[in-house]
């Protein structure tokens, strides 16, 4: 099955989502075609485009089982009755919020995006190339995650172009573990600063290896039960501890 932006919190299968990026490497095409596909593109219909304060992402987005494909509806109320329902925002500069309430055995994922896609999301105009700019980390600060805990994942870009299936373009997800080489997903269950080094997001699904040359997206997720969580103080980092900006 493939899912939205980060998937569930605890499965390891294909997921992601287009959006629009305004930094990162090129696949091949002008950055005058860029502008253009991305201009005549519609990535926020149902998120929030360059959400201020979150350094290299154009386009965030409320991914739950009730609306897997594109992204949800930003406001609750359009969610049939008895699904999960997910309210995606902003309410200040820098900080992000998910709200709402997941069925059972459902999921919800706030979406980070970063790889500038056409309108199907079946070809990657333009992918962000983390690694370039010495980014080795990320860091973030989670406010009121639920008992249930908040998940962390991402998704590299393994093709350009995917005629037909978008999700065949992108990799499964890898998790944010405990620690490097661990098997064991991180459950954010307390308020606070959290650490993210890229050496630790590994797949309990498939062997890929997490090629940050080509970071698509990424996802923050809760399972069943009532959700109101934000994201803060986004920032990636290099092996020095400091911040690159775009």
């Amino acid at each position: 099955m493939a899912v939205g932006a980060g998937g569930t919190s605890n499965q390891g299968e294909k997921t992601g989502t287009g959006g629009a990026s305004n930094s990162g490497g090129t696949a091949g095409t002008s950055s005058t075609a860029v502008a253009d596909a991305a201009s005549e593109a519609d990535p926020c219909s149902s998120g929030l485009c360059v959400p201020s304060g979150f350094p290299f992402v154009n386009s965030s987005r409320a991914i739950t089982d009730a609306c897997i494909d594109q992204g949800c509806p930003l406001l609750a109320a359009d969610t049939p009755v008895g699904k999960t329902t997910a309210t995606l925002s902003q309410p200040e500069a820098g900080t992000l919020c998910l709200s709402g309430s997941v069925s059972t055995g459902g999921f919800a994922n706030l979406g980070l995006l970063f790889a500038v896609k056409n309108q199907d999301h079946t070809e990657t105009l333009k992918t962000f190339d983390a690694n370039s700019l010495g980014i080795t980390q990320l860091e973030f600060t989670i406010d009121s995650p639920p008992s249930g805990g908040v998940s962390v994942s991402a998704i590299s870009t393994i093709a350009t172009s995917c005629p037909g299936d978008k999700f065949a373009c992108l990799s499964n997800q890898f998790s944010l573990m405990t620690g490097p080489g661990s098997s064991v997903p991180l459950s954010i269950t307390s308020p606070g600063r959290v650490p993210a080094p890229f050496t630790n997001f590994m797949q309990t699904v498939g062997s890929q290896s997490f090629d940050t040359s080509a970071l698509d997206n990424l996802g923050f997720s809760v399972g069943p039960g009532n959700y109101d969580f934000c994201v803060h103080d986004f920032r990636f980092l290099d092996a020095q501890n400091n911040e690159v900006k775009p």
